[in-house]
């Protein structure tokens, strides 16, 4: 469990929020330990997490915490759910995942109901189409996500392209809410990397870092093939030059610790994945050790 923000800000947190974080920017499963101990003294309402960061601490539980914990809901956001992903983490802590979908730019887009069939589309604050796109799926109703956002006034999107591919649905859901429906989402991928000292950091939480705090980054990409090497992949824009590669020097040393070395290859651009979002991290390395974690 890692404290963040001001004082002010834990402590409403703590009184206001009661809520307890695991931070997947640095997770070993010493801190795994300390956050499965937490809530099986605290049993929580609700667990809310990226879909692969519930996977890896469902994982560690069912094999040192098998049915300690039990929360009344749990909600994966962010990113894909695959089956194998939602059928762990639901033996973990013995109760139903809600998938959960939205971006940045809208929030909440669609969500799963208690019939875990298909997605409801937030249609009071979303308007959604869908545009066939051959080059990344051919089933039938599935194409490119467009929205329009209906509550944002101070910077409106309309058609806004979110870059997943969806697959729509004309059905209506046995729930009886009557909204429109999405049968699936093929959303993004990032796979965790695993430090030389044995931490696991969350692929989604490095975009912040990597994306955002290197100047003249069009696109960067992660990928681990072996345990201490790195190759950073990125496509130059406007403003890259000898400040941009001391920053990724840095941002490298202070992310993974000092033995990761890494590899900088420029190119001219990052392939989509058959999802139409681009990945951010990918890492065979860390995906064997969450095989084993998990056996």
């Amino acid at each position: 469990v890692t404290e963040r923000g001001t004082f002010k800000q834990r402590l409403r947190r703590l009184l206001l929020e009661r809520e307890t974080y695991l931070n997947t920017l640095a997770v070993d499963e010493a801190k795994m330990r300390y956050f499965a101990e937490h809530l099986r003294r605290y049993q929580p309402g609700l667990l809310f997490g990226h879909a692969h960061s519930l996977y890896l601490f469902a994982a560690y539980v069912n094999k040192n915490f098998a049915g300690a914990i039990r929360p009344n809901g749990v909600i994966s956001a962010a990113m894909m759910l695959h089956d194998w992903q939602r059928e762990t983490i639901e033996k973990a802590f013995g109760t139903k995942v809600t998938n959960r979908y939205g971006c940045e730019e809208t929030s909440l887009i669609a969500s799963e109901c208690e019939e875990h069939q298909g997605f409801h589309l937030n249609a009071d604050s979303v308007y959604a189409e869908i545009i066939p796109d051959p080059q990344f799926t051919t089933e039938q109703g599935g194409g490119a996500l467009v929205i329009t956002d209906l509550t944002n006034r101070a910077m409106p999107l309309i058609r806004y392209r979110v870059g997943d591919v969806v697959v729509g649905s004309s059905r209506l859901c046995r729930c009886g809410r009557g909204l429109p429906m999405l049968e699936k989402v093929i959303g993004r991928e990032a796979d965790y990397v695993l430090t030389p000292n044995g931490q696991l950091i969350s692929g989604i939480s490095l975009t912040d870092h990597f994306a955002t705090e290197i100047a003249g980054a069009g696109q960067v990409q992660l990928v681990q093939e072996r345990l201490k090497f790195l190759k950073v992949r990125l496509v130059p824009s406007e403003g890259f030059g000898p400040n941009s590669q001391q920053q990724i020097a840095t941002l490298v040393a202070e992310t993974f610790g000092a033995e990761m070395k890494y590899e900088l290859e420029l190119v001219t651009t990052i392939p989509q994945e058959a999802s139409g979002k681009y990945r951010f991290c990918i890492s065979p390395v860390a995906n064997e050790y969450l095989r084993e974690l998990a056996s």
